[in-house]
């Protein structure tokens, strides 16, 4: 199987196409959550069904921190830092991925959610994967 876009379908990110997904990775009906007392609200961005879809992480740029290449493997890490600036997820939390290709091991992707907070946080984490 293999997904090979075009251009406009990377800038697009249609269906959020291999993706992480985050601080939820589900739906949020009315696009709302309470937490520690508080409601917040997300854009309700799935329409038909008015609900919040698969967080803010598709959206966010991720600055590369490590990059290596071997004969046999390459691997690269990106970290999204988020301060708690947005009114709809007033935390603060990173984001890694760590991408690893090796032709002994195959392709590995561990990916972590930091809480940098001084309170529990609400979050989910996935990724959508999309092959074709």
């Amino acid at each position: 199987m293999r997904w090979l876009p075009n251009a406009q379908e990377v800038i697009n990110n249609s269906w959020s196409k291999n993706t992480v997904l985050y601080p939820f990775p589900n739906r949020l009906k009315d696009g709302s959550y309470h937490w520690a007392g508080k409601t917040h609200h997300f854009f309700a961005n799935e329409s038909i069904t008015n609900t919040a879809l698969h967080g803010f992480g598709q959206d966010k740029p991720m600055k590369v921190t490590m990059v290596e290449a071997e004969e046999t493997s390459a691997a690269f890490t990106c970290l999204y830092t988020d301060y708690g600036t947005q009114e709809t997820y007033p935390f603060r939390f990173s984001v890694e991925m760590a991408f690893t290709l090796a032709d002994d091991t195959g392709f590995y992707l561990p990916i972590g959610f930091h809480n940098h907070d001084e309170q529990s946080i609400p979050a989910g984490l996935g990724w959508h994967p999309i092959l074709r």
